[in-house]
């Protein structure tokens, strides 16, 4: 995990202490206190409209660590926050069946449970734990990742469930 460094008493920033440009619009971070990230900006450059000027390979190399390590910024005057760039990095990490047992220990979900917020079915959830060092479906580690920062999602998706087995009511005596 990340590690952040504290500010003031209600929020964390991040502080960038180094930073290298890496090929294809690629950022490799540490931060202070030890954490470390590479982010693929690629999709930022290319698709968000205000860094189009990145788009120069030339440009995008001279980025440089601004606002005491709390961002990266260009000679343009673009610059994009150390939080945007380590949320980048983290999306774009895959999911293994370790980190999805793990996950759903952290919410606290049975396999029923997971099934029910992920829209999926029992044996599903089964193969995603085992697969262990194989990657999930990325499209299931976005809901994972958005369940876990955001509860009111996991709780509209989670269906309530009694432990055990149903019992069986008879006909005999159901009333009718």
């Amino acid at each position: 995990m990340l590690k952040i460094a504290d500010v003031g008493t209600d929020r964390q920033v991040p502080e960038i202490t180094s930073l290298k440009v890496i090929p294809d619009y690629g950022l490799k971070i540490r931060l202070k206190g030890g954490g470390k990230a590479t982010a693929d900006l690629s999709g930022v450059v290319m698709k968000f409209t205000p860094f189009a000027a990145l788009q120069d390979p030339v440009l995008f190399a001279k980025a440089e660590i601004v606002s005491h390590g709390m961002a990266v910024g260009w000679p343009n005057g673009l610059d994009y926050s150390a939080t945007s760039i380590l949320n980048v990095a983290e999306a774009q990490k895959s999911m293994s069946g370790d980190a999805f047992v793990a996950w759903q220990a952290r919410v606290g979900l049975s396999n029923a449970e997971a099934a029910d917020a992920l829209d999926v079915n029992r044996d599903t959830i089964k193969n995603y734990r085992r697969k262990k060092k194989n990657a999930v479906p990325y499209a299931i580690k976005i809901s994972c990742d958005a369940m876990e920062k955001d509860k009111s999602l996991l709780l509209a998706r989670v269906q309530a469930r009694k432990p055990g087995r149903p019992k069986l009511v008879s006909a005999a005596n159901q009333k009718v």
